[in-house]
């Protein structure tokens, strides 16, 4: 763990888009000195321990590596005990079709459960009769965690969800208006031009701030990185990022985010550079795979969006 030299106060506003462990994106009001370090922990998913533990009951550590143990051994295809990548994005692929295939049915269940008068909509008050009824569904969550959500999915603020509005609100992944809206969140935090679209400098433009004596590797590695993205999204390759290439990279049923988190965890876990990870090498950084879709396809998408 490097230790930060100097205290470091960043505030980031509502609207942070994030999407895979390389993709972060920022609303920024004020900031001082970013360190790099912070940029990795925000790259690598840190900012969303708090949540994951109050959605996660247990005991913390010993449910971490159980979860842990289990998901290696499944994604394991060739019980060699060791992952590859492909092995990794396989696993990933298919709990992704899983869950958002599973989301659909699990919802239409769900509404029908919460809509007690069958109006076809669905009031705060009768969602917070669900939510009582059904406390294994919510961890430690509370009732008020959610109402934030229940605004934004409330698109003609009637105060009711009808069908397609209680999808964005329990399943914002699967809601075309939250991707679009993600999208657009993203174009207008990084669209120093304000002209709608993306060039390569303003999509690989890392966060602002002075790099510390010894990070410049963290902000190299980050354009490396935001370039290659770059390079996926620009599908007409005429250097121009527009709104609907990225609605369409930022979908997560594009197998790309796959690819790319597995990837990415090989390449900051494998201690001993062979090219796979054990599960020591896992659990050496549970921090890391306990944030990534290895462990939970589900709650990472809840996070990201």
């Amino acid at each position: 763990m490097i230790v930060l030299r100097r205290r470091v106060k960043v505030i980031i506003q509502a609207g942070v888009a994030f999407v895979l462990v390389v993709f972060v994106l920022f609303a920024v009001s004020t900031w001082n000195t970013f360190s790099h370090r912070e940029l990795d922990d925000f790259m690598r998913g840190q900012h969303n321990n708090r949540r994951r533990n109050a959605l996660i009951p247990g005991d913390g550590v010993g449910d971490t590596v159980q979860l842990l143990t289990d998901a290696f051994t499944k994604a394991d295809a060739n019980s060699d005990k060791l992952l590859t990548s492909e092995e990794i994005e396989t696993w990933i692929v298919d709990r992704t079709q899983e869950h958002l295939n599973g989301g659909e049915e699990e919802l239409a269940k769900m509404f029908v459960e919460a809509d007690k008068d069958q109006s076809g909509y669905a009031s705060w008050e009768e969602f917070a009769l669900w939510f009582r009824r059904h406390p294994a569904q919510h961890g430690k969550t509370s009732l008020e965690d959610h109402k934030e959500e229940w605004g934004v999915a409330d698109s003609n603020h009637d105060k009711m969800l009808d069908r397609h509005e209680f999808l964005c609100f329990r399943h914002p992944e699967l809601c075309k208006e939250t991707l679009r809206q993600l999208t657009q969140d993203v174009i207008k935090n990084l669209d120093k031009n304000s002209d709608g679209k993306l060039t390569e400098d303003e999509y690989i433009a890392p966060p602002p701030g002075q790099v510390e004596e010894g990070f410049q590797d963290y902000e190299d590695k980050f354009k490396d990185q935001r370039k290659r993205e770059f390079a996926v999204v620009d599908k007409d390759k005429n250097g121009i990022a527009t709104e609907d290439e990225l609605n369409v990279f930022l979908d997560p049923r594009n197998h790309i985010h796959a690819k790319t988190e597995a990837e990415e965890l090989i390449d900051a876990a494998d201690d001993n550079d062979d090219g796979r990870l054990s599960l020591e090498e896992v659990m050496k950084h549970k921090d890391l795979f306990e944030q990534s879709k290895l462990m939970d396809v589900g709650e990472t998408f809840h996070n990201d969006f």
